[in-house]
């Protein structure tokens, strides 16, 4: 291993470990940095095990909804298994976030069942 390299990536994630691909093909001597026991712990760890067309902003809501066809239906020979299954979740809403909550809710509209 080398101990002089062209540039550190601090965090090994989705976007750090694609960073650090990509300079690496680049012809960059890369660096990639991890705190945790393994890469992608956190959210890209998260986002990759559950499929929810009503978790984030309307963009992100959007891209997900688009892929769905694709986990529905893989390629012939692409899985041994289905790629989805259904799954509940919660929403927590402390006292003064209950507007936005509820906003949520509306902004959904049929994407989730909601309760109270």
């Amino acid at each position: 291993m080398s101990e002089v390299y062209d540039i550190a990536v601090i965090g090994a994630g989705i976007a750090g470990a694609s960073v650090a691909a990509n300079l690496a093909k680049a012809g960059k001597q890369v660096l990639l940095l991890e705190m945790e026991s393994q890469p992608g712990y956190h959210t890209t760890g998260r986002s990759a095990a559950i499929y929810s067309p009503v978790y984030g902003p309307e963009p992100i809501r959007a891209l997900t909804r688009a892929s769905r066809e694709f986990f529905n239906t893989p390629p012939d020979g692409f899985a041994d298994s289905p790629l989805l299954r259904p799954r509940s979740a919660c929403f927590l809403a402390r006292e003064d976030q209950l507007s936005d909550l509820s906003n949520l809710q509306t902004e959904l509209g049929g994407g989730g069942r909601f309760r109270s």
